[in-house]
């Protein structure tokens, strides 16, 4: 149950489970609306200092609505023909628990945008062979999130550590990450076709100001950046940026100027470090406690479960990446020969080139 409208209205909604061998449509009529939901809305006497339970007056309960309903989830093979693409409920139905349905399509549209920005170049043509890689990727995130909305969570007492793992949803399982299929526009090595986690982070040219506190989204995709790649460098100190740099500083020419040097992330591990960069794209991991006393937090819970490190965790280990606008790893490399190999590639992929990585 929950409630759900303006606090005023005093709107609320309940569900149950129809057991086997019952009637839906029984169970909806008045009376046995009254016998399961009404004690939900009873409060125990002892809450008040009284011996007997405190009733919600009856004649104050309006039923609006009540009917069976028999969830359902499934999506359609082709998301796409021709000129025509289908999205969230039109490509896939789940059931109305979690959230994951409008989430899904949030997903679709946002991981659609900058695939449509490539099918739109001039003298682009394999736009079905595209759009089909597409929705692959976008099958393999349903799976995951139909396995979050259908999870059950016991009604009885939990142990504190159980309650904890379950209440952490699919982050306990880590971040999604695809299978590679041929026509998927990413090289299928290391921590490549994983979604990058998103942590807080301080701009260093802020100079540790909590005000200028942001995400890393906000860094590395900066309005002002113009390629639809973006390179990512995670480091352990301020003082290893310029070795760093030296890997990318001629990017532009093998990636044909898919990549850009200038635009690159510099994302520093070390929560101590105090020095002023004067490079807008460099800055360090924050705390959740850092986070909490920021503006940014204003209006939202304070985190729970939060890793700073996160990131470094998820990609294992690599240091240079180079990331898509959705989110996922183009490229994972440990070394300039790799950063070279993959922005080498990225042209050809982004002209519609066939290729099997």
């Amino acid at each position: 149950c929950g409630r759900f409208g303006k606090p005023e209205d005093r709107l609320w909604q309940f569900e149950f489970v129809v057991a086997r061998g019952e009637d839906g449509k029984e169970m909806s009529e008045h009376d046995n609306i009254k016998r399961i939901v009404f004690p939900y809305i009873t409060h125990p006497g002892s809450r008040y200092g009284l011996k007997e339970d405190v009733a919600f007056p009856e004649d104050c309960i309006t039923v609006l609505r009540c009917r069976p309903f028999a969830f359902a989830a499934r999506n359609c093979n082709k998301w796409a023909l021709g000129r025509v693409m289908l999205l969230g409920d039109a490509a896939h139905v789940f059931p109305p628990f979690g959230g994951q349905g409008i989430a899904s399509g949030f997903r679709d549209a946002s991981a659609l945008a900058w695939w449509l920005a490539v099918a739109c170049r001039p003298n682009f043509k394999p736009y079905e062979q595209l759009l089909e890689a597409w929705y692959n990727e976008r099958k393999q995130q349903l799976d995951r999130s139909l396995n979050a909305t259908v999870e059950t969570v016991p009604s009885s007492p939990m142990i504190p550590s159980v309650r904890r793992w379950l209440e952490q949803g699919a982050r306990r399982f880590g971040m999604t990450r695809y299978t590679y299929q041929p026509g998927m526009e990413f090289i299928p090595k290391g921590a490549s076709g994983l979604f990058l986690p998103q942590i807080y982070c301080l701009p260093l040219i802020a100079n540790n100001d909590l005000n200028k506190m942001a995400f890393t989204d906000d860094i590395i995709f900066h309005p002002s950046k113009k390629c639809i790649f973006q390179v990512l460098i995670l480091l352990d100190k301020l003082d290893e940026t310029k070795q760093a740099a030296a890997v990318f500083e001629d990017i532009d020419n093998p990636s044909d100027g898919e990549l850009s040097a200038r635009e690159a992330t510099y994302l520093i591990h070390n929560l101590n470090e105090r020095f002023v960069d004067p490079n807008p794209f460099t800055a360090r991991i924050a705390t959740a406690k850092e986070f909490a006393q920021s503006p940014l937090c204003k209006g939202r819970p304070e985190p729970r479960y939060y890793d700073e490190y996160h990131i470094k965790k998820e990609v294992k280990g690599y240091k240079y990446l180079i990331i898509r606008p959705d989110r996922l790893i183009y490229a994972s490399c440990v070394d300039k020969v790799e950063v070279d190999s993959a922005a080498k590639a990225l042209p050809g992929l982004l002209n519609g080139e066939t290729h099997d990585i």
